[in-house]
């Protein structure tokens, strides 16, 4: 199957950066609001944001809007399915990775103290807009 040059420059690039692997490790087994993110990561929403794009362009995350929060999945699905076996393997390569082994660490942390939202408030208690 032929692709595009642009498409493969696209998957490569966003797989070329640690923050977006780190990104991609977190949205493996769950959906994630934005500031979960960046809570996990301990970055700027605007850097998230960014890496986020970068993701979305290369059709490896979703975004889904519900009101004034804005959710992150992994999705593979668009991928030819070569591609989805190469991103799958590239993750699992690294989930040993000290800093991406944190990050799942606190995140599952996190979802053990009932998931409420600590960078936006509680759900139904939106202090800022999540986006």
């Amino acid at each position: 199957m032929s692709h595009s040059i642009m498409t493969v420059s696209r998957i490569l690039k966003s797989l070329a950066e640690p923050t977006r692997l780190r990104i991609l490790t977190l949205l493996r087994d769950r959906e994630l609001c934005l500031c979960e993110i960046t809570e996990m990561l301990g970055l700027t929403g605007a850097t998230v944001s960014r890496h986020l794009s970068v993701l979305e362009r290369a059709q490896l995350v979703r975004k889904r809007v519900s009101h004034r929060w804005h959710f992150f999945s992994l999705e593979l699905d668009k991928l030819p399915s070569e591609w989805q076996k190469i991103v799958t393997e590239i993750l699992k390569k690294v989930e040993d990775d000290p800093q991406i082994a944190a990050d799942r660490q606190r995140l599952k942390s996190y979802l053990s103290r009932n998931r409420v939202n600590i960078a936006c408030g509680p759900p139904g208690h939106h202090s800022r807009p999540c986006h």
